[in-house]
């Protein structure tokens, strides 16, 4: 069920202090809300960008934090920053960027290359997940975090996602994962997630548990993965009610900072090239057909477009359907099925397949950092001809409604989109208090009676 929340409604649930935090990739702090409003104690974040940390601290002002790149970053540092030492802190939190194993990233194609990320360059981001586990090695927390796209859970990426799940398992925790869909959770959106969850071994055999015999392998002597659902009862329970965007933003249509960005949007959507065919897509899209896209729209009337040209205009000479070999300049006419040596130059083209508009009484489908862009626009007001705007993006996320969004417009869609969904990590992080972190300190403290 989507409820409304206040900043100060954070504060307070944080002020119970029932767990200790430390929050890597924390971004401007979609999943540190989440464990505030847990009851967690955030006690320090790292986060390279300058914005998001601006972000954070505007919410949050009072946090000790790094801004820096992870890999220049040690445990040593944090536990010396948060006054700790290695095994005292409960949860360490990672969310490592996660571009080449997006469901709509390049996959393996993308590996193993410098580009340019979140505004900068960086090389091999694929493996920051390994630092995480560095850091997890170092400051042995009773459990850790680490969440990540759903594309690392595919085909694809097996073998990277088991040896980053190995190398958790190296540093002394029992480990086990679950794709978890915000919508679940309190959400009005859906977005779903990998959630890596490591208990440390002697937190397992203090509740009773059993350690797992982690070195698998079988007759031919090769090493078989761990089998998912060890800890599946650390997990919490799936919520019975879905919240829709009718939900959490039907009522910033009357919102006086909600028509401002409006305002802002507006003129720069009608100055793009697609605006004449975005124009032309149904509003209000009923639940069951559930959403329209772009493409639907796009397709026709580019091929109305193109007869109509090629009837009226003698000069026009751009062909229906043509790829064009990017080393050659060859062109052919029948679609080559290989994107990687040919561009596709027919003037009627299958775009727009990823800008959607969904149903009042839907959940929103996944917010991204590109997507909410106003020069890309992927997600699309329910009745409006736009994309959302910050304020309304910030609710389908899950965030207080007076939660500060720093930088210009799309610098603020741009920190929404890479959120995690606070609601989605609050239900997972009180699931582990209330499951592992709070019978552990009570257990520890029955022994030293």
């Amino acid at each position: 069920m989507y409820e409304d929340y206040s900043l100060d409604d954070v504060r307070k649930s944080s002020e119970q202090k029932l767990f200790t935090v430390v929050s890597t990739f924390s971004g401007g702090g979609g999943s540190s809300t989440g464990y505030k409003m847990a009851g967690g104690d955030v006690k320090c974040v790292v986060e390279f960008q300058k914005i998001g940390i601006q972000t954070y601290l505007a919410n949050y002002p009072n946090t000790k934090f790094f801004c820096k790149d992870i890999r220049k970053v040690t445990g040593e540092q944090i536990l010396k920053r948060i006054k700790m030492a290695p095994g005292e802190l409960d949860i360490f939190d990672g969310s490592p960027p996660c571009p080449p194993f997006s469901m709509s990233g390049s996959k393996r194609a993308g590996w193993n290359k410098t580009k340019t990320v979140y505004g900068f360059k960086q090389s091999n981001i694929e493996d920051l997940s390994f630092d995480v586990v560095r850091l997890v090695g170092e400051v042995k927390p009773k459990v850790f975090i680490c969440e990540n796209v759903k594309g690392m859970t595919m085909t694809y990426a097996h073998d990277h996602f088991q040896t980053i799940m190995d190398k958790f398992s190296d540093c002394g925790y029992e480990v086990d994962w679950k794709v978890m869909n915000s919508k679940d959770y309190d959400v009005p959106q859906g977005r779903e997630r990998v959630f890596i969850v490591g208990v440390r071994d002697d937190v397992i055999t203090d509740l009773g548990g059993k350690l797992r015999h982690r070195k698998l392998t079988d007759f031919d002597g090769i090493a078989r993965g761990l089998e998912q659902g060890y800890l599946d009862w650390i997990f919490p329970e799936k919520q019975e009610i879905v919240p829709t965007l009718r939900d959490s933003i039907w009522d910033l249509k009357e919102d006086e900072e909600n028509i401002k960005e409006h305002e802002e949007i507006m003129p720069q959507v009608k100055a793009k090239k697609v605006w004449k065919y975005l124009k032309q897509m149904p509003l209000n899209v009923d639940k069951e057909t559930g959403f329209a896209e772009l493409a639907k729209t796009y397709y026709p009337a580019r091929q109305k477009e193109w007869k109509e040209l090629n009837r009226t205009n003698q000069t026009f000479d751009e062909p229906e359907f043509c790829w064009e070999n990017k080393e050659t300049g060859e062109r052919i006419y029948e679609d080559p099925k290989d994107s990687k040596k040919w561009k596709n130059i027919s003037y009627v083209k299958y775009s727009g397949f990823q800008v959607r508009r969904v149903s009042w009484d839907k959940p929103s489908h996944t917010l991204t950092e590109r997507g909410l862009q106003i020069g890309t626009m992927a997600h699309l007001h329910p009745d409006e001809h736009r994309g959302f705007t910050a304020i309304e993006a910030r609710r389908i996320m899950s965030l207080p409604s007076d939660y500060i969004l720093t930088g210009n417009l799309n610098e603020r869609l741009a920190r929404v989109g890479l959120m995690v969904a606070p609601k989605q990590m609050e239900h997972l992080s009180r699931s582990i208090y209330e499951k592992v972190l709070l019978p552990y300190k009570e257990a520890s403290n029955a022994k030293s009676i």
